[in-house]
Parts: C-alpha cells; sequence; structure tokens
C-alpha cells in the first residue's frame, strides 16, 4: 500500500493491524484506504 502513498498501519499481532483516523482526513482517502485494504485483504 506505500506505492499508493498509504502507511497501513502497525501489526499487533496475528491477522490484527492498529489503524488511526484522524478529523484530518477526507472522507475520499479514508475512503481509498479501506478500498486499499480489500484488495490486500482479497475481501
Amino acid at each position: 500500500m506505500l506505492p499508493r502513498g498509504i502507511y497501513a498501519g502497525v501489526k499487533v499481532g496475528e491477522n490484527q493491524l492498529l489503524i488511526a483516523v484522524t478529523e484530518k482526513k477526507r472522507k475520499a482517502e479514508i475512503d481509498e484506504f479501506v478500498h486499499a485494504m480489500k484488495e490486500v485483504c482479497h475481501v
């Protein structure tokens, strides 16, 4: 996801990822993150 300019988060366990979203992110940026995560996770 880094090639897209997205830092996915911090691995905290097997199949667990810690993420943070702030009010400084626009809805479109959060939607892009969700879309990218779905691609990576094959959902």
